[in-house]
């Protein structure tokens, strides 16, 4: 008789069905999962894992998805039939609490894609959804930002290139974009990309990132703009509306943002996000200003043909030299700037033309302070017009320019060199 029950019970144990923990998830009885959390392993008819369901249901409580979690970690690693983690799973439905917390228990689970070749991180990005997903994958796996995209760029060049025109729509034609009551949509609109663009900044030019240096406050946002050579105008532009504090705050190096603006590439340019809603790239865009939060750009070809029904105003867009762009909003806000020198002793001046930056750069900064002309380089002791004449530049155009420039906006500076006074 002992024996019959003890093969009776293993008999009802054998034939217990795998699908009663997904079937408790499916069905809300939170109560009864842990009944059954030893199926976790056990993946149902759609190759769906316990931990892939319950991170479909918005309604999930925390403590379930723990037990679930931990119960069977592999899950998190796992494509279901969809081919999607549960991470990727929860981001897509901005299930917070289960991202937040799948993120920092499995953060390789940020850098693996769903069946189209897209990132949990890409989903995070959309501009209206809180941060705390993407803060969360950012503090866990900041490499997730050099990701490639399905285009083959970068998410973090991807993140601004996509929104570049729709920013500088916002800001080149509502100068009171910030403070103006009747704009709140707008502001809440660039605000949200204000937010998502301070994390990415963060997460790429901050050594050993993580949550505490994700909340640090003493990061200089402006800095950083300037300094990630993908950060188009538009957002430094932004970024500098919004701490216009920092244009005078030198960093732990100690550079003012002039000072790392005139040490990056010159020939960096938006022209790459130029691109007409129909033909692609162009050098002009025609746009009206824009309206629910939407950006439509057309080339003059496609502009002449579409029938205009309305009477508003069209503007024109064309790419923006990144260096000239920000040097001309950092000169306007406080020009003692320019004659403000680096912890090196180098001043705006010296580093541009040391740059071999373009001629109308240098002339901003001449412009502000045309004494720094006068002052000797820390370095080699040569006065900037001097500089401007050694070696043989990139562009011979621009050096000769700039040097002609130096000497013209300042005769007495020449008769001082010709009398012997220097």
């Amino acid at each position: 008789m002992k024996g019959q029950n003890h093969a009776a019970r293993k008999r009802s144990y054998n034939t217990i069905s795998p699908y009663l923990l997904t079937s408790c998830i499916k069905n809300r009885k939170w109560d009864s999962v842990k009944l059954y959390i030893q199926q976790a392993n056990l993946p149902d008819e759609n190759s769906s894992y316990a931990l892939h369901l319950v991170c479909q249901d918005l309604n999930a409580p925390l403590y379930i998805i723990r037990m679930i979690y931990f119960a069977f970690p592999d899950a998190a690693v796992y494509l279901d039939a969809s081919r999607r983690t549960p991470l990727f799973i929860a981001v897509e439905i901005f299930f917070v609490d289960a991202a937040v917390f799948l993120t920092h228990q499995s953060p390789e689970a940020a850098l693996i894609r769903n069946g189209i070749g897209m990132t949990p991180i890409q989903y995070a990005l959309e501009d209206f959804e809180p941060n705390q997903i993407l803060s969360a994958i950012l503090a866990s796996n900041p490499m997730a930002t050099q990701q490639l995209d399905n285009e083959g760029e970068t998410i973090l060049k991807s993140f601004f290139n996509e929104r570049n025109c729709y920013l500088r729509s916002l800001l080149e034609n509502n100068h009171t974009l910030l403070s103006d009551s009747q704009m709140e949509m707008k502001r809440w609109a660039t605000q949200s990309v204000h937010s998502k663009c301070i994390l990415m900044l963060k997460a790429v030019t901050t050594d050993n990132f993580s949550q505490y240096r994700l909340d640090n406050d003493e990061w200089l946002a402006v800095h950083a703009s300037c300094q990630v050579d993908t950060c188009p105008w538009s957002f430094c532009n932004l970024l500098l509306q919004m701490h216009p504090e920092q244009a005078m705050k030198q960093d732990d190096d100690g550079n003012l943002p002039i000072h790392i603006i005139v040490s990056v590439q010159k020939k960096l340019s938006d022209e790459n996000t130029i691109n007409c809603y129909f033909c692609g790239p162009v050098e002009k865009l025609y746009y009206a200003p824009c309206e629910e939060n939407t950006f439509l750009g057309l080339c003059e070809n496609c502009h002449c043909s579409k029938i205009q029904n309305d009477e508003k105003e069209i503007c024109c867009m064309e790419p923006v030299q990144k260096v000239n762009g920000v040097l001309k909003d950092l000169i306007l806000l406080n020009p003692k700037m320019a004659a403000v020198p680096d912890r090196r002793g180098n001043y705006p001046l010296n580093i541009s033309i040391s740059n071999q930056q373009n001629f109308i750069s240098t002339k901003i900064i001449f412009d502000a302070a045309p004494g720094i002309g006068r002052k000797p380089d820390a370095v080699d002791g040569l006065l900037a017009f001097m500089s401007a004449a050694v070696g043989d530049w990139d562009d011979e155009i621009d050096q000769i320019t700039t040097i002609f420039y130096l000497l013209h906006e300042d005769p007495v500076l020449v008769k001082n060199y010709t009398d012997g006074l220097y």
